[in-house]
């Protein structure tokens, strides 16, 4: 009987041993696909990892690039106004200057006509040629027709 159990150990060895053989194939073969597909995956991974990483980027340079834009046109319009205040302000001095020298202009010519004013007109009376009056000239004092008694 001993025999029957030997033989019967030696066969439920030899199966344990060869289901573990077949089992670790069966297993190695599997942690290979594993090995495989997480290769895969870590390579898409990977890709969309760095892809999704530029994209993000390119979002943020997007971002800070629109904040500089904003700034820059409040700086643009603030230079504009600037400028037109500061063109407003020299053509309003031109103006004010050209004013004042007008000014200027009538009040010398209204200095020297009342100047001349007080000091009188040099005029000479015209001769008269060629007729002779027979009647005196006017006395200024003396009564106009038609004022004295009737």
């Amino acid at each position: 009987m001993s025999s029957g159990n030997d033989s019967g150990l030696i066969q439920t060895c030899w199966k344990a041993w060869n289901d573990w053989i077949v089992e670790n194939k069966k297993a190695k073969e599997m942690q290979q696909m594993l090995d495989e597909s997480q290769g895969r995956f870590s390579s898409f991974t990977g890709r969309n990892k760095g892809s999704a990483k530029s994209a993000m980027q390119r979002a943020a340079e997007a971002q800070d690039i629109s904040v500089q834009l904003v700034i820059y046109m409040y700086w643009k319009k603030e230079a504009l106004v600037q400028r037109m205040r500061r063109y407003g302000k020299e053509k309003n001095t031109k103006r004010k200057e050209q004013l004042q020298g007008v000014k200027g202009l009538f009040k010398n010519f209204a200095n020297e006509l009342d100047g001349s004013l007080k000091a009188g007109t040099p005029r000479i009376e015209p001769k008269r040629k060629g007729r002779a009056t027979s009647t005196p000239p006017k006395d200024p004092n003396s009564p106009k027709a038609g004022d004295g008694p009737a």
